[in-house]
């Protein structure tokens, strides 16, 4: 799958209320998708600061190392800060790789 096509495959949605946000990630996240992935857990991170963190995964298709990477460099950023980072881990095939590395 080229780097375009992938990168559109996945979505983030933020949810913001005033003591919690979330972030629904949706579709893929492959190596070619982790730059932009990086990117909006950088700027989800920014937009939650103050509030507790769920990180809502149980709609992704597919995650590799590489994107649970990012994933678990940001929760220990938001933990280090003192706040709660929350993951809520997909079902499926995806579910395999957060068994094998959590």
């Amino acid at each position: 799958m080229s780097e375009g096509s992938t990168a559109r495959s996945f979505r983030a949605i933020p949810e913001l209320g005033v003591d919690s946000a979330r972030l629904v990630i949706c579709g893929e996240i492959d190596l070619a998708a982790v730059p932009r992935f990086e990117r909006s857990l950088v700027t989800f991170e920014r937009l939650a600061e103050g509030r507790r963190i769920t990180l809502d995964l149980s709609r992704i298709a597919f995650i590799d190392v590489a994107g649970w990477r990012a994933l678990n460099a940001m929760r220990r950023r938001v933990e280090r800060r003192g706040a709660r980072c929350d993951v809520l881990v997909p079902c499926g095939p995806a579910k395999r790789v957060f068994e094998l590395l959590d």
